[in-house]
């Protein structure tokens, strides 16, 4: 969460492999869905208003907890602050599963550099659904008098019987200030145009908005057999420049969203780390891989599902043709 690594320690760390997953994805098909809700009354727009309040003071005051335990090297105790099988993904994009794994890796940490001061600000905190908060800042990790390491964090913060666990914890490195990151969504641009899914029903629209600063994907179902509805889902996709990173937003025809973040792992892939919620308030989370194979064709894979707590099997991938071309239809 609040966990910096700068490249000195990152090239000493035994998991520096860069395997971030992030990336694009057909989501709708498989998880964006968290339900719309009736318009609340004035009385519990109030409560909800009081209790989101509550809850926050209680992150913020997490945050601060946090950094106690870091800066005293308390590995289980920073563990414990996930959910039994949460997750924490550090800026090389090393993930680290469970409380095990995420204990374990702060051992190996503190061997490397001891207990550190650790400082946490936290920019913003905000609600999606109720028992789910994000919240997002920076954290410096402090060597004496000189700033050892910087960077962002962004948190998925889930409530289970009136306690906050951290589930998902993505580290990003903090932006320079005197070189601007480059903008990765113009390496995109090949996904342009129409395109349809192989033995189903599913057609993909990808259009760039007025001033090509953002893609605008629409998934459309069309009904296979007599009595299913037709879908028409929404995606936009983003660059992010404060932490340099290409970003995803799903909105599901029936008002349920998701959200990721993705990059591509090399000329012709792309990984989305994505995560949601379905109507009784479950979390998903998956890895959504696309794979160019040409000009007009690529591939699409959901892998590493799971449902709240649940291992979900991977999909198998499905192949994705440019409208007008062979075998597209």
């Amino acid at each position: 969460m609040y966990l910096p690594i700068n490249k000195s320690i990152a090239r000493n760390h035994p998991h520096r492999r860069n395997r971030i997953k992030c990336a694009l994805g057909l989501t709708m098909l498989i998880l964006y869905t968290i339900p719309s809700t009736n318009i609340p009354t004035l009385a519990k727009k109030h409560v909800t208003a009081k209790s989101q309040a509550n809850d926050e003071q209680l992150l913020r005051k997490q945050a601060q907890d946090y950094a106690a335990a870091f800066a005293a090297g308390d590995s289980k105790g920073l563990a414990n602050m996930w959910s039994p099988e949460g997750s924490f993904i550090d800026v090389n994009g090393q993930e680290y599963k469970g409380r095990a794994a995420i204990q374990s890796m702060f051992d190996s940490l503190f061997k490397q550099i001891g207990n550190q001061p650790l400082t946490v600000k936290v920019d913003s905190i905000r609600f999606p659904s109720p028992g789910v908060a994000i919240e997002e800042g920076t954290s410096e990790i402090v060597k004496g008098a000189t700033p050892a390491s910087t960077g962002r964090y962004t948190v998925t913060h889930v409530k289970n019987d009136g306690v906050w666990y951290m589930e998902m914890v993505v580290e990003s490195a903090e932006k320079t200030p005197d070189k601007a990151p480059e903008n990765r969504l113009p390496r995109m641009s090949w996904l342009l145009g129409n395109w349809s899914a192989q033995n189903t029903h599913l057609h993909v629209d990808w259009m760039p908005n007025h001033d090509k600063t953002f893609i605008t994907c629409t998934f459309t179902t069309d009904p296979g057999t007599a009595g299913t509805e037709r879908n028409d889902d929404l995606q936009i996709i983003g660059w992010n420049p404060r932490s340099s990173q290409v970003n995803v937003w799903h909105y599901a025809a029936n008002g349920g969203f998701g959200y990721g973040r993705m990059i591509n792992t090399d000329a012709q892939t792309w990984i989305e780390r994505a995560s949601s919620m379905t109507p009784d308030g479950t979390i998903y989370s998956a890895d959504y891989i696309f794979k160019k194979i040409d000009d007009n064709t690529f591939t699409w894979q959901s892998i590493n599902r799971s449902r709240g707590h649940t291992s979900l099997p991977d999909l198998p991938a499905v192949t994705i043709k440019r409208d007008g071309t062979a075998s597209s239809k």
